[in-house]
């Protein structure tokens, strides 16, 4: 899990499915009273087999 902007935004353990797609399941909690706008970016790095590979 990674948690960014003071735990605001929680990303989980990212999933491997189909057709060569990652999927991240992430949160975003607004713990202020005031409406907020978040971008969430991801950036993936892979580590072990498959990191030769040139396309995902």
């Amino acid at each position: 899990m990674a948690s960014a902007d003071h735990s605001e935004v929680l990303a989980d353990t990212p999933h491997r499915l189909p057709y060569m797609l990652l999927q991240v399941p992430f949160t975003i909690t607004n713990n202020s009273h005031e409406t907020a706008m978040r971008s969430v970016y991801f950036t993936v790095e892979i580590i072990g087999e498959g990191a030769a590979r040139t396309s995902f």
